[in-house]
């Protein structure tokens, strides 16, 4: 039985390496990283171009620096259960979006809600107000 890794355990163990190089007692100047990185990626196995390397020390970069991950179709996300200001109308501490054509009552339709949670109303449009209507 052999411990072969795969391309992808390559390929991460070469992005541990890449942050190590990020950290304040790193020995590796910056201007040294790209010619250390084509040494360990010759060790590692993996056949890799200068300019893929930089691109690589560029996103270790980011890592760094805290800068998000974009999200693929098989990952996780892990999202808080949603607080409804108006049950299944309007969300609550959160980004709403109203959309129709000009004219039609968008902000009326708006302002009428929030006087009537505000006025202390049960409800607006057969949907439940939750909690109390924010001051101000």
């Amino acid at each position: 039985m052999t411990n072969k890794k795969t391309p992808a355990e390559l390929l991460l163990e070469l992005d541990e390496e890449i942050d190590r190089l990020f950290l304040e007692d790193s020995m590796i100047k910056p201007h040294d990283r790209t010619i250390h990185l084509r040494d360990y990626v010759k060790k590692l196995g993996l056949r890799i171009r200068d300019d893929e390397i930089r691109k690589k020390i560029w996103d270790g970069r980011k890592r760094k620096a805290g800068s998000v991950e974009m999200l693929t179709p098989d990952m996780a996300i892990d999202a808080p259960e949603e607080m409804w200001a108006c049950e299944n109308l309007i969300m609550q501490a959160d980004s709403n979006v109203l959309v129709a054509l000009p004219k039609v009552g968008k902000t009326t339709l708006l302002i009428d809600l929030i006087a009537k949670w505000h006025f202390g109303f049960d409800e607006y449009l057969g949907q439940k107000f939750q909690g109390e209507c924010a001051p101000g």
